[in-house]
């Protein structure tokens, strides 16, 4: 299997990657590359900034999970009609992940 396929397994998984990780994980430095080539491929992958205590910056990317009512218009519906707009996504882009 390709690094690209793994990392792409990796994230559908409903992980997070930074580029410390996946030298962790998959043995290369290339995660940006590979996830410009995922994206291509139509796979919505969010990168999001994050700052450590001491200043130092680094992205973090995942894939944003659907919601249960994204198949089932009515579900999707009754939703928008009790909140006022529906994204169709139940990610938190600020949530806390441990490593």
């Amino acid at each position: 299997m390709k690094k690209e396929d793994l990392i792409l397994d990796y994230l559908m998984h409903g992980n997070d990657l930074t580029t410390l990780s996946c030298q962790r994980l998959f043995h290369t430095s290339e995660l940006r590359h590979y996830i410009a080539r995922l994206r291509k491929r139509n796979y919505g992958i969010i990168g999001q900034w994050k700052t450590e205590s001491d200043g130092y910056r680094f992205k973090r990317y995942f894939i944003a999970q659907k919601s249960k009512h994204e198949s089932d218009p009515e579900e999707r519906r009754a939703d928008r009609n009790f909140c006022g707009s529906f994204s169709g996504y139940s990610v938190n882009p600020f949530r806390e992940r441990a490593e």
